[in-house]
């Protein structure tokens, strides 16, 4: 059993290889001068079970695309079975039609890692539960909220914060692992310009800790929106607790600048090296998540 790493996931996948029964393989990934891939992996694969580490994360395009070719250079040395560990899976937005002649590109990425050869699929926090549903092969959804446990300070005052309708179940699972008794939730609405507008607020957040739970922070204009309405109904302390630090255009100056946000925790499923050197921003390894997974399913 081996374990290959995209251009993104290297030192993790050494961490991973470390901890278990998997030997890290190396892999190169070369660029033509338009921007085309050419993957390589050393060493002798064939029989061997093979599961590769990628997040599909800036440049989505170019890695789903060194994805899709390593899978394929594993199938065509006759590995034995192909696994597919993905620390984040770009798409997984897009989980419905958004217009009446739109596409559903989640489940078209999904057919498309199949058709190149991957044979079981793992994901860290799925953006919807409904992904599942579009893989005709075994596709696990790994939790990572126990990841945060050991770092978020809870208190009696603490209540975790859904930041839309979607997060609610994402919310109640952070509640339960922190045990925290309070949960709060608030609607959220996009406008034409895709900024986010929050209309309102369920549950009571005075003087209380806020904790807010999502599994992608992108533009930033979702978590700063809430902090501000939680500011306005009395709230004391606010974090916030991501999954995937996205962290488009102006994101990371505009959260790292609020005065309201005291602390926003987010794992390595992106490799970003300026969250390092950032105060406000702590960065959690999410090797335990995968360790656990193939401890308990190889």
């Amino acid at each position: 059993m081996k374990i290959i790493s995209g251009s993104t996931c290297k030192a993790l996948a050494r961490i991973i290889s470390y901890n278990t029964a998997l030997e890290y393989t190396d892999s190169n990934t070369q660029h033509f001068a338009d921007g085309e891939l050419r993957v390589s992996i050393s060493g002798d694969i064939a029989g061997q079970d093979i599961f590769i580490l990628q997040s599909v994360s800036t440049p989505v395009h170019s890695r789903l695309m060194e994805l899709l070719l390593l899978a394929d250079a594993c199938r065509r040395a006759r590995a034995r079975q192909i696994t597919a560990l993905l620390t984040y899976a770009a798409y997984g937005r897009q989980d419905k039609m958004y217009d009446t002649n739109g596409p559903i590109a989640a489940q078209l990425v999904s057919n498309i890692m199949e058709a190149a050869g991957i044979e079981r699929v793992a994901i860290l926090d799925f953006h919807a539960s409904n992904i599942k549903t579009f893989f005709n092969i075994e596709a696990y959804n790994l939790n990572s909220a126990g990841l945060f446990k050991e770092y978020v300070n809870i208190d009696d005052d603490s209540v975790v914060v859904a930041p839309d309708f979607g997060s609610i179940e994402r919310a109640k699972i952070f509640a339960n692992i922190f045990n925290v008794q309070d949960t709060a939730m608030l609607e959220k609405v996009r406008d034409h310009n895709n900024k986010c507008l929050i209309k309102s607020l369920v549950g009571n957040v005075h003087n209380k800790n806020c904790i807010i739970v999502d599994d992608i922070i992108d533009s930033g204009n979702t978590i700063c929106a809430v902090a501000e309405l939680l500011k306005k109904h009395g709230a004391k302390k606010i974090m916030a607790c991501a999954t995937h630090a996205i962290l488009s255009g102006d994101a990371l100056e505009n959260i790292s600048s609020s005065p309201i946000i005291d602390k926003v925790f987010v794992t390595d499923s992106i490799n970003n090296a300026s969250l390092l050197a950032n105060d406000k921003f702590h960065v959690i390894s999410s090797a335990p998540v995968f360790i656990d997974f193939l401890n308990n399913t190889k």
